[in-house]
């Protein structure tokens, strides 16, 4: 209804906010689903063998092994990447 009101509305205001918060929204969507791809390719680089770029073969891994003790329990990620 901003269309057709008065000049002392607040309708300016109220349309600078909402364009202010859908473009927020879109930067926000936006930096999830960069960070969702820049998440998938690390944990990808762990797992993923390039030695056929090369002419020798891949002499580096990744070690993974479970890890408990008294008070924690998770897994220990070791190696060359």
């Amino acid at each position: 209804m901003c269309w057709q009101a008065p000049r002392d509305s607040p309708c300016g205001e109220l349309a600078r906010l909402l364009d202010a918060r859908n473009m927020h929204g879109r930067a926000g969507l936006a930096a999830v689903i960069t960070g969702g791809v820049v998440g998938a390719v690390t944990a990808a680089s762990f797992l993923t063998d390039f030695s056929f770029l090369r002419f020798t073969p891949a002499q580096d891994h990744v070690d993974v092994s479970p890890v408990a003790n008294g008070s924690d329990i998770g897994a220990r990620i070791q190696g060359v990447w």
